[in-house]
């Protein structure tokens, strides 16, 4: 009897003991890299998020560069990331996700690198250019020699003073990214001069910008410069500029976060959606049979559905004969034609996988 208690006891000390004993939860794909700037003589940590389908070598994957990193790193990645939530709908591509952050003190080290001026406000701050030589000369380079880039599609954001560098990095030199968002940001008087002495000597501004705040951060000010800078970036008429915004209802300066980087990925990467004939789409309408499986397509005013059973889903023309839905699992559909230009099947094309369906009327 004795012995069993001691045994009993042991059980409950291996059991607690066994619970006390935590491991860290890490996500799923990703990496880390450090290295100190020979530009500022920084420490840096990357932390990169790897898509699902990285280990297929023949793809090259765009890259989104966050800034801020130590805060939105893990939120961003589980947007566009462990899930792949947009990608899975639709509505951005596989990427790439870079956060960039500091060893050391975080907001001494984003005051600095973040702001292009030296103010009363920030004792240390005025090195974003030096920071934006980093992004360009050490960070873009560093990720686009380890890992499979397109080199083409970069996309960079940061919200507050990270925000303010977005514009900054926009302002200085376009073509280093492509697609910008910047949200929750600040430094109105900057931003504005930034823009103004860009205009002075550029008539193109070949970007996606997304800005994005929220309505009770932007009920605090009264300057309004949210509307006001938006008004300003849309005066020259930039050619190949593309700008949206938005102000987030019932959220704040940081909770806007998570729900600001996916419209603004939404919006950046956003497909093309053509005004086709009513005629052409009419061509496309009909029943489509594989196997025993029919789909029929049918025409609304200006665009084409598919109906099944449970409701139907809206096609977008990306080209004449290409189209493809939103919300919905990545992919996308592609009318064929014989010789003479009629209509004969349709490609369901999910990934890698093609499944073709005849047209039978």
């Amino acid at each position: 009897m004795r012995n069993s208690k001691w045994l009993i006891l042991l059980f409950c000390f291996v059991v607690n003991t066994s619970y006390s004993q935590k491991n860290k939860v890490e996500i799923p794909g990703t990496e880390v890299i450090k290295f100190k700037s020979t530009i500022n003589n920084q420490d840096y940590v990357l932390n990169i998020y790897l898509p699902v389908s990285y280990s297929d070598t023949d793809k090259r994957f765009p890259v989104l560069y966050v800034l801020d990193g130590q805060w939105s790193f893990t939120y961003i990645a589980g947007i566009q990331g462990i899930s792949e939530g947009l990608y899975y709908d639709g509505l951005a591509p596989e990427m790439i996700v870079v956060g960039i952050t500091w060893t050391g003190d975080y907001d001494a080290n984003r005051q600095r690198d973040f702001t292009p001026v030296k103010t009363l406000e920030f004792p240390n701050s005025g090195g974003a250019q030096k920071f934006f030589n980093v992004l360009r000369n050490e960070v873009v380079r560093m990720i686009d020699s380890n890992y499979h880039t397109d080199k083409v599609n970069n996309t960079l954001t940061g919200s507050s003073l990270g925000g303010l560098f977005t514009l900054y990095a926009l302002f200085q030199r376009p073509q280093l990214f492509n697609r910008y968002i910047a949200w929750g940001f600040s430094g109105d008087e900057e931003i504005s001069k930034l823009q103004k002495s860009f205009l002075a000597d550029n008539n193109e501004l070949n970007a996606k910008l997304f800005l994005c705040t929220n309505e009770y951060e932007d009920e605090l000010t009264d300057t309004n410069y949210f509307k006001n800078f938006i008004t300003q970036l849309k005066a020259p008429g930039y050619n190949k500029f593309v700008l949206d915004s938005l102000v987030i209802k019932k959220m704040g300066h940081i909770s806007e976060g998570p729900y600001a980087v996916g419209r603004g990925l939404e919006f950046v990467f956003r497909q093309p959606d053509l005004a086709l004939d009513t005629t052409l789409l009419d061509q496309y309408a009909g029943r489509y049979k594989r196997n025993d499986e029919v789909m029929t397509v049918i025409r609304m005013n200006s665009h084409i559905y598919i109906t099944f059973s449970g409701g139907k889903v809206k096609l977008y023309a990306k080209t004449v004969d290409t189209f493809y839905g939103k919300g919905f699992e990545n992919g996308f559909g592609q009318f064929i034609k014989d010789s003479t230009g009629k209509v004969v099947g349709y490609n369901l094309i999910l990934d890698k996988t093609t499944t073709f369906y005849n047209k039978i009327d």
